[in-house]
């Protein structure tokens, strides 16, 4: 796969990205599985990591799942605009995207999103204390239940939803021994550019 990273064919490049990006999917164990998302709290620029759950490479974008409770839901509601990084430490490539959010919390992408989820994934959205909540022991869920009550599953489903991020700009970086390089893939103008490391 590092070979394409090492052509001069920007095009090619962008497409492997989206192509590792959704591979990262259903792989825990690839190198985009997880990645931090950033958001603005009022003048304040919070990070945090979340899995990513979908890829569309048509439209360039990107899905992660939260706790509709959670401080980044209101932050998103407010200020749309994100920012994504991944890395993968192997072949030493890091990746920045800009994007714009829409929360769904009720409606054909949230239901989808949730009649695919594991019954252990349901589970985390079943705390009775939002997330960021001060507490004076955790809170913690077996994530291994067999059974559930129905009720557990509707509270579940109250608490989850899905935000949608819509890629403006990719910025790659790939560090290699036969030189390093970087671009900028922009969505909004559909130019590919090479720019310093």
């Amino acid at each position: 796969m590092s070979d394409v990273f090492l052509q001069y064919d920007l095009h090619a490049i962008e497409a492997s990205l989206w192509k590792l990006l959704i591979e990262s999917v259903s792989s825990f164990k690839a190198p985009f599985h997880t990645g931090a998302v950033a958001t603005v709290n009022e003048q304040q620029p919070e990070l945090r990591t979340v899995v990513l759950r979908h890829a569309d490479t048509e439209h360039k974008k990107l899905f992660f799942h939260t706790d509709i409770r959670s401080p980044k839901v209101p932050q998103l509601q407010l200020h749309p605009q994100l920012s994504w990084l991944f890395y993968d430490k192997d072949i030493r490539m890091q990746l920045r995207l800009n994007a714009t959010a829409v929360v769904h919390t009720n409606d054909e992408v949230v239901n989808e999103a949730w009649e695919q989820a594991r019954l252990a994934s349901k589970l985390t959205y079943t705390t009775s204390s939002a997330s960021g909540t001060i507490l004076s022991a955790p809170e913690l869920i077996n994530l291994n239940q067999a059974e559930v009550e129905p009720q557990l599953i509707a509270t579940a489903r109250k608490n989850f939803c899905v935000v949608e991020t819509a890629v403006q700009q990719m910025d790659w970086v790939f560090l290699h021994h036969a030189g390093n390089r970087r671009a900028l893939f922009n969505y909004t103008t559909q130019e590919f550019q090479w720019i310093q490391v």
